[in-house]
């Protein structure tokens, strides 16, 4: 079991599965806004048709040149639960098992530190309140 990471929102939460991936951004060639658009903006539309499910969140990269900045090499996927439920029904009970949801960042390097320290990092910024769903069996 992975270690409990903390959301922006302070909700506990742990790594289900993670998937890593080559955006191809730098091999490329051609209109950099194309580029973008195919590595970094259509990511949450394919994760979504291969992992079925949970809402997908992504953290867009920074991009500083709009005309040189090319999209990081990597783009990682992690499913993430929780045993916190973010809906409630008309008495104020929960009537699901726990929430989840798939987070999409982006990393030039995913070897400069452990797996575990470069999610968190990411956990950290999001509002699991606000985008994850709940589910139960």
């Amino acid at each position: 079991m992975s270690p409990s990471l903390l959301t922006l929102d302070g909700v506990h939460t742990c790594i289900t599965s993670v998937y890593f991936d080559e955006t191809t951004g730098d091999a490329l060639a051609g209109n950099i806004d194309f580029i973008w658009r195919t590595c970094v903006d259509e990511a949450p539309a394919a994760i979504e048709r291969d992992w079925t499910g949970p809402p997908v969140v992504m953290l867009r990269p920074p991009r500083h040149d709009l005309r040189k900045d090319r999209p990081p090499k990597w783009r990682i996927n992690v499913l993430l639960e929780s045993d916190v439920t973010v809906d409630q029904d008309d008495s104020g009970r929960h009537a699901m098992e726990g929430s989840h949801l798939t987070l999409v960042f982006f990393r030039n390097d995913v070897f400069d530190m452990p797996l575990d320290d470069i999610i968190a990092l990411a956990v950290a910024q999001i509002e699991w309140k606000h985008h994850a769903q709940d589910w139960c069996w």
